[in-house]
Formats: structure tokens, C-alpha cells, sequence
């Protein structure tokens, strides 16, 4: 995408609506690939009905391996899940789908909202992984950040138009100092849309539908005053909440109702971890 900025300054941005963006040769900066495969994968099992207890198995398909390296998904649909399934579980969360540039933020700055993240393999990869998750009765939750983003520009949504306030918050309130991250204004009327993919608008965060949409996936983790209208729409959507020492009391059951939530997950520390 190429701007002009309100000086004049010509810019070079990825849509923020990419579906694929990935590092190309030794490029340091991510770059927007057109996916539209001669024979897309096309979905061969049906989702699982909507588990009336959730066993959560959360997961990341990087760190799914006991090799120095970053996993694929392939790795984890042919060796992982089959564990998953054989300890019990019957819903896995997977952390750092979303396209983070900075592998070390652990998905959580997010550059590309809409692409699946390249370094572990196509879009078609995922999908065949959550397909295969389905036809062992597993359900699939995408731990979904939509409340701030990477600081990146070239390859990411900040400074998109040359200025600092266009997405977020300008000065100092725009950026989280412990995370070094961009932090959405939601004071702000815009919306990004891409069909029925709308991220937010008119001061609500609405639904982050293209990974749900287009992979099949039931629900997602966080994303609190969305998830009411994401599970009205979607009655088979899940939504959960992790307890939280600095949101004290989110995930009590009164209010987990409230905001839509349908479980809270709580961490087990086990002795001598």
C-alpha cells in the first residue's frame, strides 16, 4: 500500500488486512504475499459440538518440539495433537497465531491482525491442523490480542499515515512502556473491515472474524466487551478469561456472565515447576 503522508512524504505499508504477509530471503521487514493457491485446502470434517466441560490444552506451535528450532504446523497436527487427544484434553488454545514480527513477544505484538503467522508454515497449514483437530473431537481457541500492537511501521500498523495517532493514542498514552507496544485509542471512530471482518468501530471492539471465519476455529481467549456479540452471533463461539492478579476479580462467575464469557482459566503450578 502506498501513501502520501500529510507532509508529502511517500510511504510503503502492508494492508492491514493481509492474509499472508512472511520474510522473504534475508529481508529483515515482513512483506505482503498474495495467497490464492491453485488448490486450496478445503475442509474434510465437521467442528465438534460445543463441549459441555472444557479440558483446555494451551499450546504453542513454535515451542512444540524438543528441537532448536521454530516448529511448524505440520509438526504439531501429526505429532502433538494425537498426544493432546490420548491425555484427555478436549479443546486446545493456540498462543501467537496472529503475525508478530518480534518472535520473542510471544504473540503479543501483533503486526498483521488478519494473517496467520508464516514462520510456522501456509494458511492452508493451519487449516489443516485445526481440520485434523475437529476430526479428533477437539476443539480450537486462538488466544486473539486486540487491545495494543507492535510498534513496528514498515511491516505493521504503527505510524500507517506518517503520524503517530492514526490507529492509537499519540504521546506517551499511545505507548505501553513495560510491553514497548502500541496501544489502540478506542475513543476513535474507524473500522477496519475486510467483508464481515470488522475490528473495531464506533468505540466497540466488535469480532476478529477472519482467522475465526476463514479457519474454522470456535472461539477465542480475551477481547472482554466483544465477546457477547461474538458469541450471539456464533452459538457454537466459546469465549474464555484467564485469572489475572492485575484484573482482580474479572473472572468470578457473576461477571464472567456479564462480559460474555463462557469459562475462566485457571493456572495449576505444579510442585517442584
Amino acid at each position: 500500500v502506498v501513501i502520501r503522508s500529510k507532509n508529502g512524504e511517500i510511504l510503503y505499508r502492508i494492508s492491514p488486512w493481509a492474509k499472508y504477509v512472511a520474510r522473504l530471503d534475508k529481508n529483515v521487514n515482513y512483506d505482503w504475499i498474495h495467497w490464492e493457491p491453485p488448490l486450496p485446502y478445503l475442509r474434510k470434517h465437521p467442528q465438534p459440538k460445543k463441549p459441555k466441560s472444557l479440558r483446555i490444552y494451551e499450546s504453542h506451535v513454535g515451542i512444540a518440539s524438543p528441537d532448536g528450532k521454530v516448529a511448524s504446523y505440520k509438526n504439531f497436527t501429526y505429532n502433538i495433537l494425537p498426544k493432546i487427544k490420548d491425555l484427555g484434553y478436549n479443546c486446545v488454545q493456540l498462543m501467537a497465531i496472529m503475525e508478530h514480527a518480534y518472535y520473542a513477544s510471544f504473540g503479543y505484538q501483533i503486526t498483521s491482525f488478519f494473517a496467520a503467522s508464516s514462520r510456522y508454515g501456509t494458511p492452508d497449514d493451519l487449516k489443516e491442523l485445526i481440520d485434523v483437530a475437529h476430526s479428533l473431537g477437539i476443539t480450537v481457541l486462538l488466544d486473539v490480542v486486540h487491545s495494543h500492537a507492535s510498534n513496528n511501521s514498515e511491516d505493521g500498523l504503527n505510524k500507517f499515515d506518517g503520524t503517530d495517532s492514526c490507529f492509537f493514542h499519540s504521546g506517551p498514552r499511545g505507548t505501553h512502556s513495560l510491553w514497548d507496544s502500541r496501544l489502540f485509542d478506542y475513543s476513535k471512530l474507524f473500522a477496519i473491515v475486510r467483508g464481515n471482518k470488522v475490528m473495531y468501530t464506533s468505540g466497540q471492539w466488535l469480532e476478529v472474524r477472519a482467522l475465526g471465519v476463514e479457519f474454522f476455529v470456535e472461539g477465542r481467549k480475551k477481547g472482554l466487551s466483544a465477546q457477547r456479540r461474538a458469541c450471539s452471533v456464533e452459538s457454537s463461539g466459546l469465549a474464555v478469561c484467564p485469572a489475572d492478579e492485575l484484573l482482580s476479580g474479572v473472572a468470578r462467575v457473576v461477571r464472567v456472565r456479564k462480559i460474555g464469557l463462557d469459562n475462566e482459566v485457571s493456572y495449576l503450578k505444579l510442585e517442584g515447576t
